[in-house]
């Protein structure tokens, strides 16, 4: 379904870009929003192909995405020091951009649970986007709040514009996959994409094939959780009424406020969150193929009787 498909792709580009708070330098915006409707048609597919069910299969998801929007959108800060920035940007920072942006998807409801965690991401937010450009692209002054607020505005209204065109469509999971065509489409403009990072200068072969096969890894991930039968994620799949998108957006933007006016401490924030995004990129591939091993070795051994 193409208004899901780019449903999918606007959460992503608001969320990496402004959610992460990630510049995209000319001309290079216009590229990233190719690849952010190819990312979002590859993860809808794969999601469907392999029947993706679960929480394991929503991180691996979000972790295939941060791998491959580094490589093909972000590579001038999500690679530029491998493998520091591969773990607090990649499989750090964009991963849990993309999970963000798939539970949306996936339709999370505005409980007050829910809004008491959007307040605690928004917060977070309001200390990254406020010092984040100072302390890590080298600008000259924090980012001013109305900037920050208008920021948000902007990623509302494309979030409930898609979201409003999606809702006008129905969706099954069998809809999300690729045909043939598809995926010779999206092989191509993959292919532009990274030679177009490469002609930059932004990506050099070895990086690219690290990146590309923890990718394959994720995609092993999914195969080897493949069922014939049982529900998927791609059967909740509704898009966030206006009314939720209001509530959230709300919530977020207290939580923003509250983090922007924050005093800075020793650690600063910034570097607590860095440190955040590192732990999460170090800690969750590990956590997964782990969880996933010992699920699987349990199998065997009932159906051994050892």
């Amino acid at each position: 379904m193409t208004r899901y498909r780019l449903l999918l792709a606007g959460l992503l580009l608001s969320l990496s870009v402004i959610g992460f708070w990630t510049p995209i330098p000319a001309p290079t915006d216009v590229v990233g929003i190719i690849g952010f409707a190819v990312l979002s048609a590859l993860l809808l597919d794969l999601a469907a192909r392999f029947r993706a069910r679960d929480l394991y299969a929503l991180l691996t998801l979000a972790g295939m995405y941060g791998l491959l929007a580094a490589l093909f959108i972000f590579p001038h800060t999500a690679l530029t020091d491998v493998p520091r920035t591969l773990f607090t940007r990649a499989l750090g920072g964009h991963t849990l951009m993309g999970l963000l942006a798939l539970l949306l998807f996936f339709g999370v409801r505005a409980s007050p649970l829910t809004l008491i965690g959007t307040s605690v991401i928004g917060a977070a937010w309001g200390i990254w986007a406020k010092w984040s450009p100072v302390e890590v692209w080298g600008a000259l002054e924090p980012t001013p709040l109305p900037t920050l607020l208008i920021a948000l505005v902007v990623g509302l209204v494309v979030a409930g514009g898609l979201s409003e065109l999606a809702r006008r469509a129905s969706a099954s999971h069998m809809d999300f996959r690729l045909s043939p065509l598809g995926w010779l489409i999206a092989g191509v403009t993959a292919a532009g994409l990274l030679l177009f990072q490469a002609a930059q200068g932004r990506i050099d072969g070895v990086t690219a094939v690290i990146v590309l096969v923890l990718a394959g890894f994720c995609a092993a991930i999914l195969w080897f959780q493949k069922r014939v039968k049982g529900g998927t994620l791609l059967d909740s799949v509704q898009a966030p009424t206006r009314g939720t998108l209001i509530r959230l957006g709300a919530a977020l933007a207290v939580g923003a406020v509250i983090g922007w006016l924050l005093p800075r401490t020793d650690p600063d924030g910034v570097a607590i969150l860095v440190s955040l995004f590192a732990a999460y990129g170090l800690m969750w591939l590990p956590a997964v193929s782990l969880v996933l091993g010992a699920r699987a070795f349990g199998r065997q051994a009932r159906a051994l009787k050892l």
